[in-house]
């Protein structure tokens, strides 16, 4: 299932950290393509060849290959798998937005803190679980692996530290309950959730 707020907070961070560090539209360009082509679809690769790479960023393919080659010495993209020089290679972006980032530029944003305040500002009013939410939420909680309950803690974490909140017991169960119902279908959030009163 693809993470629609996820991938929002992804593209910030593209544009607000990554692309000012690239300092190359050619570069900016070619990164672009590589996202649009797996974290816009919810795929960790995709093969593309150097012709496509031209053909939509109105490069050569000269250009292309050079800007590619100092990418990945860089670090900002990887080859995935093999690499055959008459074949398309399989490209992936190294992409995360850091625990602890700090903006360097005025204009450079949280991406999670910004996708919050766009939120709060679309919804004012606030939903809630109802008790029969409350119980799914529960269930689902107590029948997480201790693989499963840390990589949620994990998540909820990175996502308190970027939005600045402290980090409490109840902080991190409650965002992981955010997380959990951001994964419900449209049908269960009309279910499960209220509007406060």
């Amino acid at each position: 299932m693809i993470d629609f707020k996820e991938i929002i907070a992804l593209s910030i961070y593209k544009t607000d950290y990554i692309y000012p560090m690239l300092k190359d539209t050619v570069k900016c360009v070619i990164y672009d393509i590589i996202f649009s082509r797996t974290i816009l679809v919810g795929r960790q690769s995709a093969r593309i060849s150097y012709n496509d790479f031209a053909s939509l960023s109105g490069c050569s393919q000269t250009t292309v290959k050079h800007a590619l080659k100092e990418m990945l010495i860089d670090g900002y993209i990887k080859i995935v798998g093999s690499h055959y020089s008459r074949t398309a290679n399989e490209y992936a972006l190294n992409i995360k937005i850091p625990e602890n980032l700090i903006p360097v530029l005025p204009a450079q944003r949280y991406p999670y803190k910004t996708i919050n305040i766009a939120i709060t500002q679309k919804q004012p009013a606030k939903l809630v679980l109802n008790s029969e939410g409350q119980a799914v939420i529960n269930a689902i909680k107590s029948s997480m692996s201790h693989h499963e309950r840390k990589l949620y803690e994990q998540k909820a974490i990175n996502e308190l530290m970027i939005e600045g909140v402290e980090l409490t017991e109840e902080s991190i169960d409650s965002k992981i309950t955010d997380l959990i119902i951001r994964s419900f279908s449209g049908e269960k959030r009309q279910k499960y959730l209220v509007r406060a009163e």
